[in-house]
């Protein structure tokens, strides 16, 4: 599995979810799905199934003391796979927080 740390998903309500304690092993890709997509971390199943462009993405690197993390974040549509990779060769990410919202769109 490409992330490791003690990972906590918690839902924020109907629309969005924070995943806590994750960790990206260096050059790694890790994967966040639906629940039931087979991820390295399901979002649970009350997370509304959308369209790519009604998922918004934050990531950031919560531990103190380590160097930031040169990441790529990638999102296939329609939404089934978030990607994550991290970019450094070398060192394994600090632990991150990354929030997974759904957005509702005003132009289609």
């Amino acid at each position: 599995m490409a992330f490791s740390g003690t990972i906590t998903t918690t839902s924020l309500g109907a629309r969005q979810v924070r995943i806590s304690g994750a960790v990206l092993v260096a050059s790694a890709a890790g994967t966040i799905t639906p629940a039931g997509g087979g991820g390295d971390i399901e979002l649970p199943a009350s997370f509304p199934s959308l369209i790519t462009d009604d998922i918004k993405i934050t990531l950031h690197q919560t531990a103190t003391g380590g160097a930031q993390m040169p990441f790529v974040v990638a999102k296939d549509s329609p939404f089934t796979t978030i990607t994550v990779t991290n970019e450094d060769g070398v060192n394994d990410s600090t632990a991150m927080e990354i929030f997974v919202e759904a957005i509702h769109s005003v132009i289609k």
